[in-house]
């Protein structure tokens, strides 16, 4: 179990996630810049509930 005391949360990287075909997973950042996010090898995300819309938190390790 991951100690979530040594977690900070980035508000500012909100990115939104999409599932596609073959339940690929492609995430995009919402900072204007609409990077693709490889979560494969990235942060660790966090699911934040907002109606019908994934929208996920980059969590980094302090």
């Amino acid at each position: 179990m991951a100690d979530i005391s040594k977690l900070e949360i980035y508000v500012s990287d909100v990115i939104v996630c999409g599932l596609f075909k073959d339940s690929l997973q492609i995430c995009y950042r919402l900072d204007g810049t609409n990077n693709k996010v490889d979560y494969l090898n990235g942060p660790i995300l966090m699911q934040v509930s907002m109606h019908t819309n994934k929208i996920y938190v980059i969590i980094r390790w302090v």
